[in-house]
């Protein structure tokens, strides 16, 4: 009975709360930009050139006579510029090679090794193509590229991942040699960077819209009013999930926006597609083992930051009695999250040390935005893993715990911006006051 009691109203603050919150104006044109943007995003970096765009090349007949076999899948699966362009062993040679190609293809011959055992790579085109000199130059350094990782994998490397000669340390050496690779840098930092953006918006949409929220219900005395009929952790707790679900509602819509976005860019923009686009950046989704699995992992990981930022702001906002005050209150949140983020930025470079990715993972702070990232990217354990959860979920409920004691006191409160030392003697006059009762 007491805990229903302690819920009292619940449902009422949070279909109160949402209500507001989706008719207000500032926030249907915030989730509108937002869409907007989401939905420009792609074809806008494809038309300034910043995006990888399909090779006009129809087809590239090669002539191979280097001894090394050249593996055209492999090419294109590396390459996403050219995807959609069709290599076929020639059946012609220098002499005739214009007898046969359109005005969209190009013949390349692979010569011989010479003494030093280098080949030369040649491009030859139509008189009449529409292929420019830079078409011809990104296909042969892809042949050439190409050729190189077969030439590793000769000697016993991996032809999954192709290493630049100049910049293969001893270590990638090694790894390669004894079929331990792991992760490139690459993929593990824009892994970690597009996590962070996702909780970082997650938390600071949701730290906001709380903190303000309260405010604005204590500045118009709406709370002296609610307190008749609802319990002080069913106005907390009714808030968190409205706000949870305006977020999520705009979250899906940016989602929308980016699908929309994608296939308005393959579709008229030649874009290349998302697995090769990927690829070409050096992110192998195969390495990373992605299944249902991953996405509960993620999810897991989503729902303990956003609660505890949650909570936290829950707590901060209330300390406050008008908007002004607020903005000092947003900002505390947001250095917290800002910390978080930028240091997770950070954690790629030094995922490599396993003791630094396992501290980094259980700090309260930083875990929330690399931990899943450290596990999914195989720097840590699914121990260390867990391990990070259970301290968040410490950490959540001891902030939910002290919530619970102090969020009445706080939402009648109206003098001036409350302290940290004010808060703890509240919690310990109503821990007084429950042993007594």
């Amino acid at each position: 009975m007491k805990n229903n009691d302690n819920l009292r109203g619940l449902k009422s603050v949070y279909s109160f709360t949402l209500s507001q919150t989706m008719k207000s104006k500032s926030n249907i044109v915030s989730m509108l930009i937002l869409f907007v943007m989401a939905l420009i995003s792609l074809p806008l970096q494809n038309l300034t050139g910043n995006s990888i765009s399909i090779s006009p090349i129809q087809t590239a007949y090669v002539t191979n006579e280097s001894g090394t076999e050249l593996d055209f899948d492999a090419l294109t699966a590396q390459n996403a510029a050219f995807s959609s362009v069709l290599f076929e062993t020639a059946e012609f040679d220098k002499t005739s090679y214009a007898d046969h190609l359109g005005d969209t293809d190009v013949y390349v011959y692979i010569s011989a090794p010479d003494k030093s055992g280098a080949c030369t790579v040649e491009s030859h085109i139509a008189e009449n193509s529409s292929l420019k000199t830079e078409d011809l130059e990104s296909l042969l350094t892809a042949i050439s590229s190409q050729m190189t990782s077969e030439r590793f994998a000769s000697l016993g490397l991996s032809a999954k991942n192709s290493y630049d000669v100049d910049s293969m340390s001893a270590a990638d050496y090694l790894d390669q040699k004894n079929g331990t690779e792991s992760i490139g840098f690459d993929a593990n930092f824009a892994i970690q960077y597009g996590y962070s953006i996702v909780v970082m918006i997650l938390c600071l949409l949701s730290a906001s819209f709380i903190i303000r929220c309260i405010v604005t219900e204590k500045d118009s005395k709406l709370i002296e009013l609610l307190m008749v009929s609802v319990s002080p952790l069913a106005l907390l707790l009714g808030k968190i999930l409205a706000v949870m679900t305006y977020v999520l509602i705009m979250i899906a819509m940016m989602a929308i926006g980016f699908v929309l976005s994608y296939e308005i860019s393959v579709e008229y923009l030649q874009m290349a597609s998302l697995s090769t686009t990927l690829s070409q950046m050096g992110i192998d989704l195969s390495q990373l083992n992605l299944n249902w699995g991953t996405i509960v992992i993620a999810l897991i990981s989503l729902l303990l930051a956003f609660a505890t930022y949650a909570v936290l702001s829950g707590l901060i906002g209330t300390c406050c009695n008008t908007m002004e005050q607020s903005e000092p209150a947003i900002m505390i949140v947001t250095l917290l999250i800002m910390v978080g983020y930028i240091v997770s930025c950070f954690t790629p470079i030094i995922s490599s040390n396993a003791v630094a990715a396992a501290v980094l993972s259980l700090c309260p702070v930083i875990s929330v935005f690399c931990a899943p990232v450290s596990y999914v990217c195989g720097n840590i354990s699914l121990i260390v893993l867990i391990l990070s959860w259970v301290i968040q979920a410490i950490i959540l409920v001891a902030l939910s715990i002290f919530c619970a004691k102090v969020y009445r006191d706080l939402l009648l409160y109206r003098g001036s911006h409350m302290g940290i030392s004010q808060l703890f003697q509240i919690f310990k006059n109503r821990k007084k006051e429950g042993a007594t009762l």
